[in-house]
């Protein structure tokens, strides 16, 4: 991992603590953190995605909302479908071009539908997108943020799934399971590892719900932006002894990087 990707990781963590602590009133657990990013990443490259998708910052490849009918007579009248791929996109944008800022026309496909055109969110920034991310993501859904705490990420896959942030590409649900859970599971190690990397403790407040305060973590990546703070559940056993293990993974990688 080099620095430049490390300090994208971290600029996204910066956006995500930000997000999460203005909609829950205190920080997120590096864990937590670490849970979002996987999915934002996996689904958008955490609102980096490029093609159609430059510039939108979307996390997550969240929608906005489906077609209205009249939109649909226009794409239809014209004999334009989803089935087209990047050359029909192309057409239906230049047909349907947004009347506002925070929508953008994608395709999507689905097993229970094919492929798909549909409007996305689009931001101005990753700030806002990360707003919008967790407000779907976690705030809408508390069966996803009841797991993120929980040792194997395949749970968060399985809560996503239950909750419909997903449907995947098989009509088989513990399919379409494992093969987002195993996606998430490739992308945690060096999401931690950048995350984690260069983190020191801070005092401040637990996390509602959680034990007595312990230290939490902090990073400032660069000297630049705010201090990342999170609540105090990155100090449980379990989570310094995978910190400890992606800060070797990190070490090591970056060792590699400068040969």
């Amino acid at each position: 991992m080099t620095p430049a990707q490390i300090e994208r990781y971290q600029r996204k963590a910066r956006a995500v603590v930000e997000a999460w602590t203005a909609l829950f009133g205190a920080p997120p657990s590096m864990r937590a953190v670490v849970r979002v990013m996987c999915v934002a990443e996996f689904e958008t490259h955490l609102g980096d995605a490029r093609g159609s998708w430059a510039g939108e910052h979307n996390w997550g490849a969240i929608h906005k909302r489906s077609l209205s009918a009249a939109e649909r007579g226009a794409l239809d009248a014209r004999g334009i479908s989803a089935d087209g791929g990047e050359e029909a996109l192309a057409a239906a944008r230049a047909l349907l071009p947004p009347t506002v800022k925070d929508e953008a026309l994608h395709i999507d496909s689905a097993p229970s539908r094919g492929r798909y055109f549909v409007w996305f969110w689009a931001f101005p920034s990753d700030a806002a997108a990360a707003r919008k991310f967790l407000q779907i993501l976690v705030a809408q859904r508390p069966a996803v943020r009841a797991v993120l705490e929980r040792a194997d990420i395949a749970e968060t896959a399985r809560a996503m799934y239950e909750t419909h942030y997903y449907e995947g590409l098989s009509t088989d649900p513990e399919t379409n399971i494992r093969a987002y859970g195993a996606r998430l599971a490739e992308l945690e190690p060096a999401i931690a590892a950048a995350v984690a990397a260069q983190a020191s403790p801070v005092v401040s407040a637990s996390l509602p719900g959680s034990r007595p305060p312990a230290p939490p973590r902090r990073i400032s990546p660069s000297g630049r932006g705010a201090t990342v703070r999170y609540g105090d559940r990155t100090s449980s056993p379990a989570l310094v002894l995978l910190l400890s293990g992606v800060l070797v993974l990190a070490s090591s990688l970056l060792q590699g990087a400068h040969r």
